[in-house]
């Protein structure tokens, strides 16, 4: 009699090589995702920002947030009003599960990191913030901002997928942010951060938009923090090696 169908035995070893193949290609597809989701939630998080920050400055009316706010509880309770969300006052060293760099490591997180106060967005995801409101450090700040940037006055640190959720690692899923004095979010070591601001060292030299994109590429590919195709150090600039590079990932994710 002709054969048909499959024996039971061979079912069971095709299922078996399914099996097999989907544990392998599993997680490369995971990360993959995961890499998709990367630069549309950071772009859709600046924009969020800055939009509010703008309300909050014409709800105000004024120019400049630490003119707004008194400090950074202030701060994010007025964001509240237009961001769906909330903060228990936790800061980011009462969490469970601690933010790491990229590699895995405690160090390289950006300093006074820890103690940046939680805000946890309704969609999942959660920034932390810390606000100058030293007179003399925001005037500091000011003497050095150029063009319609009001002064570096803090720090915001974004989790796409909330502080309480793996991987918690800078350049995965936690992205560092300058918060400038107008409203505007400028993402660390980007080109946009350079041509905001003087640095310190050069306050008393031309630098022009040549020189601010040499600097902001020299910070994400040849400097100390690297983020690029070759090496990731601690995961601070890749935010702006995402923006840098037309809004993709180009580092090993």
């Amino acid at each position: 009699m002709k054969k048909t169908g499959f024996t039971l035995a061979e079912v069971l070893i095709t299922l078996a090589i399914i099996g097999i193949v989907s544990a392998l290609a599993m997680p490369a597809l995971v990360g993959s995702y995961q890499k998709s989701k990367v630069a549309p939630s950071v772009r859709k998080f600046i924009n969020t920002m800055e939009i509010t920050n703008q309300h909050i400055l014409g709800e105000l009316e004024s120019s400049t947030l630490t003119s707004a706010v008194s400090d950074v509880d202030d701060y994010l309770d007025v964001v509240g009003e237009y961001v769906e969300g909330s903060t228990d006052g936790k800061t980011i060293s009462s969490l469970t599960l601690a933010p790491k760099s990229y590699s895995g490591s405690s160090d390289g997180l950006p300093q006074g990191f820890e103690q940046q106060k939680i805000f946890n967005m309704a969609s999942g995801e959660a920034f932390s913030v810390e606000l100058v409101t030293n007179s003399s450090t925001i005037a500091a700040a000011k003497a050095r901002a150029k063009g319609s940037y009001k002064g570096e006055v803090g720090h915001i640190v974004y989790d796409l997928n909330g502080f309480e959720t793996k991987p918690n690692r800078l350049g995965r899923d936690i992205f560092c942010f300058v918060l400038d004095n107008g409203g505007k979010l400028l993402p660390e070591g980007g080109l946009s951060l350079s041509r905001a601001y003087t640095s310190a060292q050069s306050e008393d030299e031309e630098d022009g938009g040549e020189e601010a994109a040499s600097t902001a590429e020299q910070e994400w590919k040849d400097g100390s923090d690297k983020c690029n195709a070759d090496e990731v150090t601690s995961g601070v600039t890749c935010t702006g090696s995402i923006m840098d590079n037309n809004w993709k990932v180009i580092y090993k994710y």
